[in-house]
């Protein structure tokens, strides 16, 4: 199978999966049932907060997004998904309010162990990170990959828009 046929398979099981399958999201407002939830330009992927870990984040994002296939939605335009309420926080949202979602348009998953590696050889690791292995390591991302075996992983849906359905968790004041 072609590259190119092996993405459209890919997209179209995508789209087929997305149809079936129940999302959630996790933010810190509160928002109506039926309210479209866009990509926000004070989400963490921004880096906005000004202190160590935006940096280390933005440094993360450059990487993906410089070697992001430009099909793929941005992680600077999109909205993140969960298909698990549990892989909400897991994947690095929030839960003070979580919502059932119906994605609008493309979504499109990645296994979050390779944005963890990344993360984890820009911030932790004194030794320069290769660009061969960078590279490598974002195209599994936006391939969705699976990890390494042995290793478990959480995974995330982007999409550019998502309908809010259901209130599943309000927050507890």
């Amino acid at each position: 199978m072609t590259h190119a046929m092996r993405r459209y398979v890919d997209a179209v099981q995508t789209l087929s999966e997305a149809a079936a399958r129940t999302y959630y999201h996790g933010s810190r407002k509160a928002f109506p049932v039926g309210f479209i939830l866009r990509a926000q330009s004070d989400g963490y992927v921004h880096g906005v907060h000004g202190d160590e870990f935006d940096v280390g984040v933005r440094r993360v994002e450059r990487v993906l997004e410089k070697f992001r296939p430009p099909e793929m939605i941005s992680r600077l335009e999109a909205v993140f998904l969960s298909p698990l309420l549990a892989g909400v926080l897991h994947a690095g949202g929030h839960d003070d309010f979580v919502y059932r979602v119906e994605p609008i348009g493309a979504c499109q998953p990645s296994c979050l162990w390779w944005y963890s590696s990344i993360e984890d050889y820009l911030l932790y690791d004194s030794k320069p990170f290769p660009v061969k292995l960078s590279r490598q390591y974002a195209e599994n991302y936006w391939n969705n990959v699976p990890p390494p075996e042995g290793k478990s992983a959480t995974y995330e849906y982007r999409c550019r828009e998502a309908k809010i359905v259901a209130v599943v968790k309000p927050r507890r004041r």
